[in-house]
């Protein structure tokens, strides 16, 4: 069990902003850069009832299209909207070529989008239509010119559509280590006692009983006092280590506080052995006494580690290097 499992953490691999989200916001820049298509159409002179009908019929299907995919989880079908956007730009350039040639910059807007919502790379499946596209709207340039602005268009559109998907990796990562470094201690690597306590809640709630493990190294100050603190240190990890092979994949153990360990187990009838198994497993030829309890959903936190803490202090004053269950 490593330390990110022991918090109860895992590496995000959603957006950072909702699927539903982006339907909403890939809707909106769709319709929005249609807008701007027609009103460039309006300022060339070009409207007519063919480039108004066209402007309604595709305001009309991308409703009903943000209608079919806006529950959607995916993210894949929220490519559809960069691929609205190119679809809009053709349309004007059969009623208004001039003013597509004007939007013929949105392009970027789609890639954007598309840098933002998919995963490195998926984006760039975009740039074979999009070169399609801006042939059909620039078709009247000379050829040299018309391919020098396919490369620089190809150029920026991947520029475009990869940075934000770098720095959106980036991002979820560093959510996700900020959100490990909050929950775990920093010199065992196990869970801290705040998310040990949000856990134990989650497990309660869950299964109803839970078995609860108290530990603590028998005689650490003598330890430190004899070898030093950087040895103490040396030995918490080593335990750390002891305890996380003996825990269960779903439970999740913690450092409590000091050279004192907390650890909650789903499986109750298991909660013995795990016990001995940690006790035998003390490094460095030391020894531990565990406390042992069981608790129900109701019971609250103070309880529960006060008797916990009560079965401790037993298997302490009763000799040490034990187990005692409460």
């Amino acid at each position: 069990m490593n330390a990110i499992r022991s918090a109860g953490l895992a590496w995000p691999t959603v957006p950072v902003v909702s699927v539903r989200v982006w339907h909403n916001v890939g809707a909106g820049v769709a319709v929005a850069t249609a807008t701007a298509t027609a009103l460039a159409a309006a300022a060339t002179r070009e409207t007519s009832s063919a480039s108004v009908g066209s402007y309604v019929g595709l305001v009309v299907g991308l409703t009903a299209l943000w209608t079919l995919v806006r529950r959607s989880r995916s993210r894949l079908p929220l490519l559809l909207w960069p691929l609205c956007i190119l679809a809009d730009l053709v349309c004007a350039a059969i009623w208004a070529p001039t003013a597509a040639s004007v939007c013929g910059a949105t392009i970027v807007l789609g890639f954007l989008f598309a840098g933002l919502t998919q995963p490195r790379g998926t984006s760039l499946l975009l740039i074979p239509p999009a070169l399609l596209t801006l042939m059909v709207i620039n078709a009247a340039l000379p050829p040299r010119q018309l391919l020098i602005r396919m490369a620089i268009g190809s150029f920026v559109w991947a520029a475009s559509t990869e940075m934000p998907a770098w720095l959106t990796v980036k991002l979820r990562f560093a959510r996700a280590e900020l959100a490990r470094l909050a929950a775990t201690d920093p010199l065992t690597g196990l869970a801290n006692r705040r998310q040990w306590e949000e856990r134990l809640a989650e497990m309660l709630a869950v299964d109803g009983t839970v078995a609860v493990l108290l530990v603590d190294l028998d005689h650490f100050k003598r330890f430190n006092d004899d070898h030093g603190h950087l040895a103490g240190d040396e030995m918490l990890v080593a335990f750390a280590r002891a305890i996380e092979q003996a825990t269960p994949a779903d439970d999740i153990a913690s450092r409590w506080g000091g050279e004192e360990f907390a650890i909650a187990l789903r499986d109750v009838s298991t909660a013995q052995r795990v016990a001995e198994t940690i006790r035998r497993t003390v490094p460095l030829g030391q020894t531990c006494s565990i406390g042992l309890v069981e608790c129900q959903r109701d019971e609250p936190l103070s309880s529960i580690m006060h008797r916990a803490d009560g079965a401790l202090y037993e298997a302490k004053t009763g000799g040490r290097n034990r187990v005692v269950a409460a």
